[in-house]
């Protein structure tokens, strides 16, 4: 069986219909595999300064506690005064709208570039049911309004974990850095501890991770719970390693074509199920 493997598309519906075309000339594909990071930057630098600078300025003025930021940021930005009939001030109900126009702006955006791409996913091989996703650090919460059935982040497709060529593929994925283009209010939340730990109770033969796995927690995973194969993301670099667990872990390079990334690339790992296991005979780096 193969399994094709790619990560940070950064907006490139161009590129990820070329790999679309390229994947169909693949023989014994069983499944395809995003490692995160679909979007690229749906904001300039201008209005990233805006959104920074204006919730900054607010937190700096209002303890949130355990109210959710979006709903106390449409609260101060209404001026509506609140249950003792107190009002925040102009000054905050502005920032609050400067930063809710570029989230507004944000979702604009990123909702087109995600439609289109499902429009492309959906129809690489073998078919739909083969393709998985976990989102990364620059992609927003809307992206499970798209691509929820490909999704294997916790909260969506089947509890976190999908059965491919009897093999059980399971993942994270979600914002585990700051990204200042991608507003607050919207990222994927990702607490690494929890993260893995769920992983770790999926079973997984293949785990698929948005972020690095060259953190504690991704390591005590791997050596705990030793999958057969790691595709992860959120590298530079298209590598496979051998863990001291025996786990071939695949980062498979940025497919996006950008000014600092200027070769799209992608990874086709070949391997056989024995026993329910996965061994993996092969990786291959590829450029489109």
């Amino acid at each position: 069986m193969k399994i094709l493997a790619f990560s940070d598309v950064q907006g490139d519906i161009e590129t990820l219909e070329r790999l679309g075309e390229r994947a169909d000339g693949i023989a014994d594909l069983e499944a395809t595999v995003c490692t995160g990071n679909f979007l690229g930057k749906c904001l300039d630098e201008k209005q990233a300064e805006i959104m920074e600078q204006s919730l900054g300025y607010i937190a700096q003025r209002v303890s949130f506690g355990n109210v959710n930021l979006g709903d106390a940021l449409t609260f101060i930005a209404s001026g509506n005064p609140d249950q003792q009939g107190r009002t925040l001030g102009k000054d905050l109900q502005e920032a609050a709208q400067k930063y809710l126009a570029v989230e507004k702006k944000f979702m604009e955006t990123s909702d087109e570039t995600y439609s289109q791409m499902w429009e492309v996913v959906r129809k690489f091989r073998p078919n739909p049911d083969s393709v998985i996703i976990v989102p990364g650090y620059t992609d927003g919460t809307n992206i499970n309004g798209y691509f929820s059935h490909f999704n294997l982040h916790p909260t969506q497709r089947n509890n976190g974990k999908v059965e491919i060529a009897d093999l059980t593929f399971a993942g994270v994925g979600g914002s585990d850095k700051h990204s200042s283009f991608v507003p607050q209010t919207l990222r994927m939340p990702f607490e690494r501890a929890a993260a893995f730990e769920y992983l770790s109770k999926r079973d997984a033969d293949v785990a698929v991770i948005s972020p690095s796995i060259y953190s504690a927690e991704a390591i005590r995973y791997i050596d705990d719970s030793r999958p057969d194969l790691v595709l992860y993301g959120d590298s530079n670099y298209s590598i496979a390693t051998i863990m001291n667990s025996g786990t071939i872990a695949v980062c498979p390079g940025r497919l996006g074509k950008t000014e600092d990334n200027p070769v799209p690339g992608f990874a086709v790992i070949d391997g056989k199920v024995v026993d329910d296991r996965l061994k993996v005979e092969d990786v291959k780096f590829c450029e489109l």
